[in-house]
Order: structure tokens, then C-alpha cells, then sequence
């Protein structure tokens, strides 16, 4: 199983991870940055602390006065990134959490990591809604990124697949917002391309379903979004390309799923579009 994860966020992804390890040990726990190492995010310099025997979570952090829970105005911040679709906030938010604590939730260490992720998904796909992602879209990711979990054999897939989520929500309420600025025959077209990927779409096909000529849409297309509709809909299809790819589907079962001619046209256009043929984007988001 290989993970997508844009290059600029691997920075990002290493530190999130390295926090993420912690939420398996055997214990609730605390973990705290050495205030004098602010920006350098080595995990040999980040205390543990077992909350002992009997000792509740308040009192214990009242009596250490160095470590702290993640309060509820730094998780909204947190999530308010995927609510106002802002990879680049939610990125830097990440790699700088200080202040970390989690309840033992599993005796099983990867069983942890997949509560640790249901958690995650639920509360991040309502930040979404409330950004403006359809409910319906919304949940349905909810379902499939659950749903996944269940295949999972490694904490490095799980790591991975949270922040994939992230990314994939932050970009849908991104694309959801940026959808509004739209007029109503584009909203509608965009739409119809998103839900029908995995057939053969044709410019007649969209005029017909939003009521207008091919000539019309066409034109308020392109002065739109500037770029042809056609374009559009070959990118829609390779970034959906490049997802099943990354979720294990080889050449051929991609080309079947999103209706592409054949393999040969898959992996030429797959290459102009990414700079790199299928099986070196997969070797790349494997060293991810």
C-alpha cells in the first residue's frame, strides 16, 4: 500500500509522525518539547511522562508545571485549517505542536493507531462541512477512509493515511469554496465530472446536463476557470489516477476504472501531466 503525500508536506508529515508514535505506548501519557528547542523537532529531546496509578489527568498537570494538554482553542485552530481549506496553515500547525497527551485506548499497538485515526477522520470531516464540503462528500470519505483501516498491517500506513486525509479534505474544501465563485452552469458541470470519472465524459455529455450548447459552455468554461474543459476533465481523471494507484490498482485496473482508451495513452498523459510514468510516481510516494 503506498500513501500520496505531496513533497512540500514531507517535512511535516516526518514531524507529525514522530508525535504520532507516542500514542501507542502502554500508559496515558504526556509528552512536552524542551521549551529551548523550539523549531528542532528531534524526538530524543521530548520528555515522557507516565501519569501514574490513581492520579487524575487535572491533578497531575497541575502538579507539573512544564507539561500541558493540548487545549480546545489549539485543537480548533488545528482543525479550522481543514475548515477553511488551508494546507499550507494546517502543515505548519502540525510540525509545531508542542504539547501532546493521549489515553491509552488499546493493549494492541496498531489497534491504538487505527482508534487514534477514527478519531482524527470524525472530527476533521465536521470542520469540513462546516467549511462548505457537501455533506454527502463528507461522509462518504468518512466511510472509505474507515473502511481502509481495516487493511492496514503497519503504524507507517496508518501515519501515512492521516495525513493523505488531511490533505484530501483540506483540497475538497478548497475546491468546494472555489466552486461558489463559480456560475451556476460551472457548478453544475464540475459536479457531473466529479461523479462521473470513471466514464468516457464529453463536452456534449455536460452541455446536454446543464441545458446549454457545447459552444456556450465551452466559452464560459474557459472564461471561467482559463483552461479548456477538456483539459479539466483529463486532469480530474489522472489525480484520480494517481490515487488508485497509491491504494495498490496496477496500470490496467486504472485504465478500466476511469475509462481511459488504453494503457499505452494512460501512461503518456499520466507522464505529461506529473513528469513521471506510474510506476516511478509509485516508487517515489513509496520512499515518501
Amino acid at each position: 500500500m503506498y500513501i500520496k503525500i505531496p513533497l512540500k508536506c514531507r517535512n511535516a508529515y516526518v514531524k507529525f509522525k514522530n508525535l504520532l508514535t507516542f500514542f501507542s505506548k502502554n500508559n496515558t501519557f504526556y509528552l512536552t518539547k524542551h521549551r529551548g528547542d523550539k523549531m528542532k523537532y528531534d524526538y530524543r529531546n521530548i520528555e515522557i511522562r507516565v501519569l501514574p496509578s490513581g492520579v487524575s489527568n487535572h491533578a497531575y498537570l497541575s502538579e507539573s508545571s512544564n507539561v500541558f494538554r493540548l487545549d480546545f482553542a489549539k485543537e480548533k485552530k488545528l482543525y479550522s485549517y481543514i475548515k477553511d481549506g488551508n494546507l499550507d496553515g494546517i502543515m505548519k500547525e502540525i510540525s509545531l505542536l508542542d504539547y501532546i497527551a493521549v489515553g491509552k485506548l488499546s493493549e494492541d499497538e496498531l489497534r491504538q493507531f487505527k482508534y487514534t485515526a477514527v478519531s482524527f477522520i470524525t472530527l476533521a470531516v465536521r470542520w469540513a462541512i462546516e467549511g462548505g464540503l457537501p455533506q454527502e462528500d463528507a461522509f462518504s470519505f468518512s466511510d472509505i477512509f474507515i473502511q481502509k483501516l481495516d487493511s492496514y498491517r503497519s503504524t507507517e500506513e496508518i501515519f501515512g493515511a492521516i495525513m493523505q486525509s488531511a490533505i484530501s479534505l483540506i483540497n475538497s474544501v478548497s475546491q468546494a469554496k472555489t466552486r461558489l465563485q463559480y456560475s451556476p452552469h460551472i457548478r453544475r458541470c464540475i459536479d457531473y465530472i466529479n461523479k462521473n470519472l470513471d466514464k468516457k465524459i464529453t463536452v456534449t455529455d455536460l452541455a446536454e446536463h446543464c441545458g446549454v450548447s457545447n459552444d456556450y459552455l465551452s466559452h464560459l468554461f474557459k472564461n471561467e476557470l482559463g483552461e479548456k474543459l477538456s483539459d479539466y476533465i483529463l486532469k480530474q481523471k489522472l489525480d484520480a489516477a494517481a490515487q488508485l494507484l497509491a491504494d495498490g490498482l496496477d496500470n490496467a485496473q486504472v485504465c478500466y476504472a476511469l475509462g481511459f482508451s488504453s494503457q499505452s495513452y494512460f501512461i503518456a498523459v499520466f507522464k505529461r501531466y506529473f513528469g513521471l510514468t506510474p510506476r516511478q510516481y509509485l516508487r517515489q510516494s513509496k520512499s515518501m
